[in-house]
């Protein structure tokens, strides 16, 4: 028959032995922001969380939990199910604590979009939303359903969830796949470039985006140009891939 819903899943772990908190907080934003750069509905989000404990720090579980849970009411988006592990490990060889994060959404098939770069000319825009004082973004909610309704109406031509990466990262991603290039805005410093940038979202538009801040222009030129510096995409491809040709050949 005619089916008009899609499903999506989007796994976010990212582990930070020295802040369990922030481990659990940003596996959690991670999971979901992956889904709803997809064309995923946030009211139709939920997760599926594992946490991983070595035997000797147990009592970074409730730490995890609290990030866990501090980032579910922030986005609006909770758990239905949760599953606790410890590993066991050698002195040599400690287990980071750790989560593993799925997120599955419902969404509409006209909604979904891929991240890959569409059209030459059109600006990359960043909208991402406020951090507290500690870096940890807040309000993700409203970051959240921003981008859901640019994809609804049709605004969004491409959008892609960036995290540990930042910028350079995200934009790196949406253009190698199509063979399109980059030029990036003179305004941003290479600090801004690279920041890690967990709840933000990267978006291709071929009109303004009021209130997001443009971060640069696609090009046909297989080129990614900061300032005077100017990278080939085929070069910045092929170390990108090199990397896992021994384990892939």
């Amino acid at each position: 028959g005619n089916k008009e819903t899609v499903s999506f899943l989007n796994l976010g772990s990212v582990v930070c032995p020295e802040d369990p908190y922030m481990a659990g907080y940003l596996s959690a934003i991670e999971a979901v922001s992956g889904n709803v750069a997809h064309g995923a509905s946030v009211k139709d989000s939920y997760l599926v969380i594992r946490e991983y404990f070595s035997e000797n720090e147990s009592s970074d579980e409730a730490h995890m939990a609290h990030g866990l849970y501090d980032a579910q009411m922030s986005m609006g988006v909770f758990a239905i199910g949760c599953k606790v592990f410890l590993a066991s490990c050698s002195s040599s060889l400690p287990v980071p604590s750790a989560a593993a994060v799925a997120a599955v959404s419902a969404g509409k098939k006209d909604d979904v979009i891929s991240n890959a770069f569409k059209k030459a000319g059109n600006r990359v825009y960043l909208i991402q939303p406020a951090v507290d004082g500690n870096g940890i973004p807040v309000s993700m909610k409203d970051t959240l359903e921003t981008i859901e309704g640019l994809i609804r109406d049709k605004k969004a031509v491409s959008v892609q969830a960036i995290g540990n990466g930042g910028i350079a990262e995200g934009v790196m991603k949406m253009s190698l796949g199509e063979g399109f290039g980059f030029r990036f805005v003179k305004e941003l410093s290479l600090r801004q470039l690279f920041s890690v940038r967990y709840g933000a979202f990267l978006v291709e538009a071929e009109e303004k985006i009021e209130g997001a801040s443009v971060v640069g222009e696609i090009m046909d030129e297989k080129e990614f140009i900061y300032g005077s510096e100017t990278v080939n995409t085929d070069l910045l491809l092929s170390v990108y891939e090199d990397r896992l040709e021994p384990v892939y050949p």
